[in-house]
């Protein structure tokens, strides 16, 4: 495709998405329903959050697809920009100027480890003690270090990390294998905590709530299936 071919097939993409969304508009207005709610969300938003709240909402809205869209935040966010996506969901405040983002949830993140690791049967370790353990850490996909890593340099810690890897899935069982420990969002463990696959750390000073953002397209209007929707993840 040549650069002014490249340039238009993004103009048709965002005009056959606002198209979709105006005749969805108009449907609603005549008293009829929704057909498809594009929803976006980065990983961990998608497989710990969004579930619970999609029972919830087929319930009451059971005539409305549902469209779910997974991927990192800042592809995420450029969808919406496109109009490809209705609403959206990530761990990242969007830099896209004709986006709104708000603060839904904020996400507590602990750290874990092996039930084997000595720091398990510790009653609580300091934050520098932590820092020298090898780590496992999410691999961003690019050269920007991950959340976790910018917290703790803000902090004038660093860390080693021994494993970089594509998932919260993958950083977790790397962990449970006793490959290091990590700093992972407390939604992610419940199963394998109980399971005494991991164990969470008490760790002094760790104290770290990461802002999780709802984000729509400014000036777009938000029809009813779609409020519903973002008030069922906030209820759950």
């Amino acid at each position: 495709m040549t650069h002014a071919g490249s340039v238009l097939a993004d103009y048709a993409r965002k005009i056959a998405a606002i198209e979709d969304q105006a005749i969805g508009a108009v449907e609603e207005r005549r008293g009829g329903s929704r057909g498809v709610l594009r929803v976006g969300a980065s990983t961990t938003i998608a497989v710990y959050l969004l579930p619970e709240t999609l029972v919830q909402f087929r319930r009451t809205h059971p005539q409305v697809q549902f469209r779910l869209t997974v991927a990192g935040s800042a592809q995420i966010a450029r969808q919406v920009d496109d109009g490809e996506l209705d609403i959206a969901f990530t761990e990242v405040h969007p830099q896209e100027p004709l986006l709104t983002s708000t603060v839904f949830r904020r996400d507590h993140l602990v750290a874990i480890a092996s039930p084997a690791h000595r720091f398990a049967r510790k009653k609580a370790v300091s934050l520098e003690q932590l820092c020298a353990e090898p780590f496992v850490v999410r691999d961003t996909g690019s050269d920007t270090r991950s959340f976790v890593e910018q917290e703790l340099a803000s902090r004038g810690l660093s860390i080693s990390p021994v494993m970089s890897v594509g998932s919260t899935e993958a950083v977790k069982r790397a962990v449970a294998a006793g490959i290091g420990v990590a700093i992972v969002s407390k939604l992610s463990i419940d199963l394998e905590v109980q399971a005494r696959r991991l164990a969470i750390l008490r760790v002094k000073g760790l104290h770290i709530r990461r802002p999780l953002y709802r984000i729509t397209r400014k000036q777009m209007p938000e029809f009813p299936a779609l409020i519903a929707f973002a008030g069922a993840l906030e209820q759950a």
